[in-house]
């Protein structure tokens, strides 16, 4: 009976290999069907890299050489930008002064106007109020004869 014994367990461990050597040659059939596809989109990346590369290498120097020449104008432009805000600002200054001038100018005479009318109401309030006056006297005389 051991040997049998020892037969049945030996049978077992080569069904156990089997199973293992059959399970081992699936994954590596598995394996290398997905190292072909990784081959093969791969070879794909490198002939677009290949295709692509160049040009777009290219259009980033063009990039870096009008970036520079950007670069180099800034100062000079932003020297210009500020002379123009000054000039501006001194033109602001005498426009607003010119605008005091002309506005002086207007206001002269009209102030004189306005002058000259509160003096002759005041005149014309101050004569009437002294003929109102003579008027009341020569009423109160006209009643006192009476």
């Amino acid at each position: 009976m051991p040997v049998e014994l020892v037969g049945a367990v030996a049978a077992g461990a080569l069904v156990i290999v089997a199973i293992a050597v059959l399970v081992l040659t699936l994954s590596i059939a598995a394996l290398a069907r997905d190292a072909r596809i990784l081959v093969s989109e791969s070879r794909q990346t490198v002939a677009a890299l290949r295709a692509e590369l160049p040009s777009t290498v290219a259009s980033l120097r063009d990039a870096a050489v009008e970036l520079r020449a950007l670069t180099a104008a800034v100062p000079e432009r932003l020297d210009r930008l500020d002379d123009l805000a000054d000039e501006a600002e001194a033109t602001m200054l005498v426009l607003r002064s010119s605008l005091q001038a002309t506005e002086d100018v207007v206001r002269a005479p009209l102030d004189a106007v306005d002058r000259a009318r509160r003096s002759l109401r005041g005149f014309g309030d101050s004569l009437s109020g002294q003929t109102e006056k003579v008027r009341r006297r020569a009423e109160e005389r006209s009643r006192a004869e009476r």
